[in-house]
């Protein structure tokens, strides 16, 4: 029986790209172009747009603006991993060839068993990763629309932006409409994101898996004693073993840095990304600095003592502002911020 190989692993996250626009599949090249580029651009081009220009008149509140924010830095993530997997077609091809190649194949029952266990757990994370994205899109985006059918006085909102360049009077004549399309755009902005990440780790983790594949069989490089063969052709036997595994690693090494072409730009925009959705997320507990004078501008004057006490212990405690501190070692604050950028210029 033919033993499954680590690249149909992948084969689920292309069939998903395929109906995304992502991935041709052997299809006519000529008429899926055209449905990739309408189906991409309806879809998260255009989305991106409009949420360019809401998030340009959002009303300057903190509150409001940390929502829009941080989605729009997530969506803007999204988008750059799409343009990366497009420009690196070839590469992703390049990458899928080799790892269906014979040289990243088992060559023996515990080789096979290795693979098949790596190949299982790889299962059981696109299982799971698939699973809990369709979940929160359920919870986020569908279960409100039975909830505005199943319950009157329910107040159904538009599930990403809101799309403040539009006046109310227009949001609410063309609701339906406008809904429509976002619960569609963002399901499909949800499946970039899922299954970019699926197979990006997918092809990292299976780069370890030929890490402890050629771990096992250089460990195993053991001089065995033939005698029927010369000392002269078992060296031999040795030496074309021991070229084995170097032809293996240095297939591992082009693996990875086929890799690192095509992750190279999507690590640097999550890193940088996420800095920046934590700054923005960090930026809302500035409001605990307003606390001080909305206290101060309570009606406390005719209160009792008791109160007055209490609100003024309230004041000296809130004029500490509340800071986040990472691993109980240094405080993400602008101090901070600005000390490790001073120690970087004498290094």
């Amino acid at each position: 029986m033919e033993v499954e190989r680590p690249a149909t692993t992948l084969n689920r996250t292309l069939k998903i790209w395929k109906y995304l626009g992502l991935w041709d599949g052997g299809t006519n090249k000529t008429i899926y172009k055209y449905y990739s580029y309408t189906f991409i651009f309806m879809l998260l081009i255009l989305y991106n747009i409009q949420q360019t220009i809401s998030l340009i008149y959002t009303p300057r509140k903190v509150e409001i603006m940390i929502k829009e924010v941080t989605f729009y830095f997530n969506v803007v993530a999204i988008t750059i991993n799409v343009v990366m997997i497009m420009i690196h077609k070839k590469t992703i091809v390049e990458v899928l060839v080799t790892l269906d190649s014979e040289e990243f194949q088992g060559t023996d029952d515990i080789t096979n068993e290795i693979i098949k266990k790596d190949m299982a757990k790889y299962k059981i994370y696109w299982k799971g990763l698939m699973g809990l994205g369709n979940f929160a899109y359920i919870m986020k985006d569908i279960v409100p629309i039975i909830a505005n059918f199943a319950i009157s006085s329910y107040q159904i909102s538009l599930p990403t932006f809101n799309y403040f360049f539009l006046n109310e009077t227009t949001k609410n004549d063309y609701f339906s409409w406008l809904f429509a399309y976002e619960i569609v755009a963002i399901y499909a902005v949800m499946l970039y994101d899922v299954t970019s990440d699926i197979f990006m780790n997918g092809i990292l983790f299976y780069s370890i898996t030929q890490m402890k594949i050629l771990n096992y069989r250089l460990r195993n490089l053991k001089a065995e004693i033939n005698v029927e063969l010369s000392t002269e052709d078992q060296e031999i036997i040795h030496v074309m073993e021991l070229n084995k595994c170097l032809r293996h690693y240095d297939s591992i090494l082009k693996y990875c840095s086929d890799i690192q072409s095509i992750t190279r730009v999507i690590m640097f925009v999550k890193y940088g990304l996420g800095s920046t959705i934590i700054c923005v997320l960090l930026c809302g507990l500035l409001l605990s600095q307003e606390l001080v004078f909305a206290a101060y501008n309570s009606d406390w004057i005719p209160r009792t003592e008791p109160f007055k006490r209490s609100i003024k212990v309230f004041m000296e405690r809130a004029k500490t502002p509340i800071v986040m501190v990472g691993l109980k070692l240094f405080p993400l604050s602008l101090e901070t911020f600005t000390s490790v950028s001073l120690l970087q210029k004498y290094f």
